[in-house]
This record gives C-alpha cells, structure tokens and sequence, in this order.
C-alpha cells in the first residue's frame, strides 16, 4: 500500500515552499521510498493564498520600517513589491519543480456534506472558538483516501489533537472514529516524521555539532531589539537531531539551544531591577560536515521566559513568514 505525506498550509510556509534544510531530508526520503507529497485542491489554494496575505503583511512592515530608517537619513532600498501574477507565477513554477515529489486529488460533494455537519457542530477539527470549514475539508479527503493508502498527515494545529497536546498520534477523540487507525499516523513537524519513519538513525558527533553551534548562532542575535548578545550566557542544554540529504557530507539539522540570558531590565521599576531570564532558540540549518560550518540556517523560534514550572513566555519571536519573505524577495529581512 503506497504511503502519502500531506503538509498543512502552515508548514508549507515555514519552510519556504519546501526549500528548508528540512526540506531537503523529506524529499531525499521520498525519493529514496514509495510515496509521494499529496496536496488535496483545496490545501493547494489555501497555501498560495494564505502565503500571499502573509506575504503583503510582511512586506507592509518593511516598507514602514524602511520610511522611518530613510527619516533619520539612513538610505534603505524599500523591499521588492510582488503583483499577484508574479507571486502566482512562482508558486506554480515552485510546483512544477517538485512535480516528481507530488500528487493532488479532488475535493468532492461528500466531502463537502461533512465538512459542513463537522462545521454545525463545532467538531474537531473545529471547536467554539475556531471554525475551520478548510480543515474540515482537508480531512474528509483524508478520511476517504486512507481506505486505499498510509497517510501521514504532518500538522501543528491544535484542533486536530486531542485535549492532552500535540503529539504523534494524539489525534482528537471523533475523528479517531471516522478513520482506519493502522493507515494514518499524525506528526507535529517534519522532524518528528523522520525520526519516526527513518529506519537508520543519523548518528552525529554531538560534540562537533555544538562547537559549530555555538560558534554560528550568536551572530544572528546580533542587532536583534528584543535579544542582546552582551547579555547571552551559558548554553546550558542543546538538543540536535541530523537528517541525511541527498548529499553525503551534509545533514539536516534541527536543533533546540537554551542558554541562560544573564539580565532583563523590568520596566517601570528602579534601574537596578533585574531578573535572570533563559532563552531558547530553535532552528533549522544544513550541517556541511567536510567544512565544519552551517548553511542555509533558519532561526524558527526565539523564546525568552523566565525558569519558572510554567515557563512564562515574555518575548517569543517567530520568523516562519520572515524566511519565506526573504526566499521570495531575497532583498531584505525583518529582524
């Protein structure tokens, strides 16, 4: 029984059309295993017109960034402007590069019959505070083609999930009814993914990999507003998984690096008011293991909290839109 993979919207976006260093593992899987990348019609549409609004916002922001820099006579180029032909023309022709890696499929009447009863009901993968007649969609195509194929669905919306988390195979308690279990598995990321169907694990001289880490990652928070490399600490804990490509000497990495953050001025309190806080960064790169350097890095996720059993999050900076922005425009970057 030949095996499907299905991305939502929002991993198509995180990672830049399947362009990241992730990226490049999953479709050096799929090539090396039977089974292709479906994209149901209605997910097809929904990815290039969600990319586009994300995509106007982002480079909105740039261009009121660039109008204040150019005030105080600091010359910035503004960035590229896309009309939606020419956005609609690279979506497509980024399809057509991955036309070997993947398969689409109709939505059809029924699926609509029962993305609507979902709809009424407020029934995963809706709930009360979110209506969702797309995913309700996506999942009847699901439904019906795990009749006759493995699918892997890879997600991180929550309301696919049962109440306890995101996790593998955590799915929502009615739609575990509706589906034949043993052809359909749920993955938070890619990552999860692979580790779970990669039959030889990728086995990577941690130690190398920290050096080469700790010897990359700091530049980026260079001129970050919300990070300052002065006060960056000790890395205290790295999680670091590697992915084979289809280049020997080169791993996809993702990584998870916490380090403590030495001092946070509160405001609005005395100047000499500070508290310790952590900082966790995570990310993706190409590890090029001849060269001992990291490529094509992508800073996923900055989280800035203070150690607490609740890990109260003060600043989380999120960069998934900004990597797409850059791939797309390749003339400037929000950080």
């Amino acid at each position: 029984m030949q095996k499907l993979i299905i991305l939502d919207s929002n991993k198509w976006i995180q990672h830049q059309w399947l362009t990241s260093a992730i990226s490049r593992s999953l479709l050096f899987h799929i090539k090396q295993t039977d089974c292709k990348i479906l994209i149901p019609d209605i997910l097809r549409e929904e990815i290039k017109y969600t990319t586009w609004k994300k995509l106007n916002y982002d480079l909105q922001k740039l261009r009121n960034i660039s109008d204040d820099l150019n005030k105080f006579k600091v010359t910035v180029e503004p960035p590229q402007k896309f009309t939606f032909k020419e956005f609609e023309n690279n979506y497509i022709k980024r399809l057509q590069d991955l036309d070997q890696f993947i398969v689409g499929t109709p939505i059809k009447y029924e699926h609509h019959k029962n993305a609507t009863v979902k709809l009424l009901k407020g029934i995963s993968p809706n709930s009360s505070k979110k209506q969702s007649y797309k995913d309700s969609l996506i999942w009847e195509s699901i439904v019906e083609l795990c009749n006759d194929y493995h699918i892997h669905f890879i997600t991180a919306d929550s309301d696919f999930y049962d109440n306890s988390g995101v996790s593998i195979n955590n799915l929502a308690k009615n739609l575990k009814m509706e589906i034949k279990r043993d052809n359909f598995c749920i993955y938070p990321n890619i990552e999860m993914y692979l580790k779970n169907v990669q039959s030889t694990p990728i086995l990577l001289g941690k130690f190398k990999v920290i050096e080469v880490l700790k010897k990359s990652l700091p530049e980026l928070l260079i001129g970050d507003e919300y990070f300052d490399i002065d006060n960056l600490g000790k890395l205290e804990k790295i999680d670091v998984d590697g992915f084979a490509t289809e280049y020997p000497s080169k791993y996809a990495i993702s990584f998870k690096l916490y380090y403590s953050y030495r001092k946070r001025k509160v405001t609005d309190v005395p100047e000499e008011f500070y508290f310790p806080l952590k900082l966790k960064i995570e990310g993706v790169s190409l590890l090029n293991s001849d060269k001992d350097i990291l490529e094509e890095t992508s800073i996923t996720k900055r989280l800035l909290y203070w150690p607490s059993e609740s890990g109260f999050a003060l600043v989380e900076y999120n960069e998934t839109r900004h990597n797409l922005l850059s791939y797309l425009s390749n003339k400037a970057k929000i950080t």
